[in-house]
């Protein structure tokens, strides 16, 4: 065993006792020594029944030294030592009444008890400020993070530079619009190509995520598990879109289909449509796009999903810097 568990640990089974010593304590100069009134001592119980299990609540964190807890823990105790020394002060005045017999013994073990629960409190305290590193990740963990750290090797723009939507470091491709995501070495910041396995310039490894594998899979089978249609057409949708994170653009354009299928509103069709065809769009397939927006324009009259002012847009001339012309 770690020598910092042969030394926590035995301070984690003592706060479950200085728990139980807390409210035996306030019962016992309430309601048997009479140092307290019975109100006064109703509502320090109240009180002290929250500290009680607050400080048994520190058992466990101290008992396996639990990262991030160092904090906590130090408050625990420092309130702990506040308390205890009310008690031991509420405690020795009851000596003063003259109890004999069973009390007395009852007093004396109360006061001998609180004693030692402050002297090993106060000690818990100074001994765990001490030691903080206690509470931190070994260096064998930090070792292992920075490794798998390293093994991603590539980061992406903050924000798609089509639609301007957020998106994450290991996506493929933007979500809301398909358009395929620049990926720059994590090493030296050169970008990378979309099926690049090392860096071109530097040879640093890129490793595709598991995160995103991970997360295709339990949208696939969320949406193939038997449901009500409207819930498999929402289930499909989302699937595409874990889809088009992966970088699997035909994949996300039939799982939109699924999606359409299972729908029986016409404007969730359309805006399923109007979808895929800015996905196509810009992945460079126009009239692929300009179908899917005829179709769309007439399932739906009123145009809710913007197919007519997509497909103006998509077939607006170019001008010969590249720009879109703007018709007066």
């Amino acid at each position: 065993m770690d020598k910092k568990f042969l030394l926590l640990r035995p301070l984690a089974v003592w706060m479950i006792f200085a728990g139980l010593l807390t409210l035996i304590t306030t019962v016992a100069v309430t309601f048997i020594f009479g140092v307290l009134s019975s109100i006064v001592g109703f509502i320090s119980l109240l009180f002290l029944v929250f500290l009680a299990a607050y400080e048994m609540a520190t058992f466990r964190s101290i008992w396996i030294a639990q990262v991030g807890e160092w904090a906590n823990i130090i408050k625990a105790l420092g309130v702990s030592v506040v308390v205890r020394a009310v008690l031991l002060s509420l405690t020795f005045s009851a000596y003063g009444d003259g109890f004999t017999g069973s009390d007395r013994v009852l007093l004396d073990a109360l006061f001998l008890l609180n004693v030692a629960s402050i002297l090993i409190e106060a000690g818990g305290l100074a001994f765990i400020f001490m030691k903080k590193q206690y509470f931190l990740p070994s260096q064998e963990e930090i070792d292992a993070v920075m490794r798998r750290l390293r093994a991603v090797g590539t980061t992406t723009v903050a924000e798609c530079p089509t639609c301007r939507q957020l998106v994450e470091a290991d996506w493929r491709c933007c979500p809301t619009c398909g358009t395929g995501l620049p990926k720059f070495c994590a090493s030296c910041k050169a970008e990378v190509g979309g099926e690049d396995v090392k860096c071109p310039k530097c040879g640093a490894d890129v490793v595709p995520t598991e995160a995103i594998e991970s997360l295709i899979r339990t949208m696939k089978e969320t949406a193939e598990q038997p449901a009500m249609p409207e819930t498999r057409s929402v289930r499909y949708a989302r699937y595409a879109e874990a889809l088009l994170k992966g970088g699997r653009v035909e994949e996300a354009i039939e799982a939109y289909r699924q999606a359409i299928h299972y729908t029986k509103f016409v404007r969730k069709q359309t805006n399923f449509l109007v979808k895929m065809a800015t996905i196509y769009k810009n992945t460079g397939k126009q009239k692929e796009a300009a179908e899917l927006l005829n179709a769309a324009i007439e399932l739906d009259s009123e145009d809710i999903a913007g197919a007519r002012k997509a497909l103006e847009d998509l077939m607006a001339p170019v001008a010969g810097d590249g720009t879109k012309t703007v018709k007066a």
